[in-house]
């Protein structure tokens, strides 16, 4: 019989906010209840706005709260529980811009919120590995699981496509079959 592992898929509540990165955009924020984004800036959006270079590629940031908090750059369409938060901008002549076109800036830009936005929804996993280890006596239904491996910062909860797959010790997908999933 070979080596017998399982995988536990946890919250991870230690995670970096993605504002802390390397980012194209500055996400400016005004909201009474929570500190949005990199900044919130003490004039009003009108005279922030006017502020920035003619160029500045600027889109809307909108967030939902109901049982949650959802960031978007597209408006959520509910007059109760939504409304306009903030910007993302960006220069398209800075130097982490250069050589990109403008709709690729935007598409980065909504990009940074929609991962902002897994963030705050405390969307971030991790996963730890473990490997039965038999005990001393032979008998293989007795021993102990002991840690072989784990890893954390998977932004969102699909771990197919968050990357958690990509970052198991080869082989070991199928492990998630079985997984263990705690929230």
């Amino acid at each position: 019989m070979g080596n017998e592992f399982r995988i536990k898929i946890q919250h991870d509540s230690d995670s970096e906010g993605p504002r802390e990165w390397d980012n194209l955009g500055t996400f400016v924020g005004w909201h009474r209840n929570y500190r949005i984004g990199d900044a919130q800036p003490s004039e009003d959006p009108e005279e922030y706005l006017k502020a920035l270079p003619d160029d500045e590629i600027i889109l809307n940031v909108y967030m939902y709260e109901h049982s949650g908090v959802a960031y978007s750059t597209s408006a959520f369409g509910c007059a109760w529980d939504s409304g306009q938060v903030g910007f993302i901008h960006c220069n398209p002549s800075s130097e982490i811009a250069q050589g990109m076109e403008e709709e690729a800036i935007k598409k980065a830009l909504a990009a940074e919120v929609e991962v902002y936005s897994t963030w705050a929804n405390g969307e971030v996993y991790g996963y730890t590995l473990e490997e039965f280890v038999p005990a001393a006596c032979g008998d293989p239904t007795h021993g102990e699981w002991e840690h072989f491996d784990s890893c954390w910062g998977f932004y969102g909860m699909d771990w197919e496509t968050n990357g958690m797959m990509d970052n198991f010790p080869g082989g070991l997908e199928y492990l998630l079959v079985d997984a263990e999933v705690t929230y």
